[in-house]
């Protein structure tokens, strides 16, 4: 189980920066890739408690955060392109 968490994890951190270093980029885009990143390691985190019931409410908030956040990344690209498009 360890093993497929840790290569998850990897796989994510992967795209994450792989994100970060795409050409197409813009303020909004910036900002939510740095708070992914946060809520990313906020998600980590609470990863590491949940074996407890607060740990996993914990780890569900988080898990809700880090969606939110790559929703909003989303339409941040759909914007750019479409800004790119027209």
């Amino acid at each position: 189980m360890r093993t497929a968490a840790s290569s998850t994890s990897a796989e994510f951190e992967r795209a994450l920066r792989e994100l970060e270093a795409a050409p197409l980029s813009s303020v909004e885009i910036r900002d939510a890739l740095m708070l992914a990143r946060g809520e990313w390691s906020r998600l980590v985190l609470a990863l590491n408690h949940s074996d407890r019931l607060e740990g996993l409410s914990t780890l569900t908030r988080k898990s809700d955060a880090l969606l939110a956040t790559f929703d909003r990344l989303t339409d941040a690209y759909e914007h750019s392109l479409q800004v790119l498009m027209s």
